[in-house]
């Protein structure tokens, strides 16, 4: 994670064995946003849109996937990452995409 903190480009960590398991595909997609950054719900609706997956609502349930947003009052365009969004970090068992503050992905 500190390698992520100020980081001007997003990075994306996947879940092991995504890329050698024939069977493994990220069907669920969930988004974690912050303070008003609405990248990580654009994002996670483009990237759903390109792979036929499924939204899941923040804490609804377990995703394949989860965008992070960057934390309110960082740094436009960097990776500020916030204390709770450490824990839910630390504790992802899919792949993970983190976003620098106010920059959504398109697919």
């Amino acid at each position: 994670q500190y390698l992520l903190e100020g980081g001007s480009v997003a990075i994306a960590v996947a879940q092991a064995g995504l890329r050698t398991n024939a069977e493994a595909a990220i069907k669920s997609i969930a988004a974690a946003n912050s303070g008003g950054d609405d990248a990580a719900d654009r994002t996670v609706q483009a990237l759903a849109d390109k792979l036929g997956a499924t939204l899941v609502a923040n804490g609804a349930g377990p995703a394949d996937m989860i965008v992070v947003a960057s934390q309110a009052g960082g740094t436009d365009r960097r990776i500020t990452l916030g204390g709770s969004t450490r824990s839910m970090l630390n504790s992802a068992l899919g792949s993970v995409l983190v976003l620098p503050r106010g920059t959504a992905l398109t697919f």
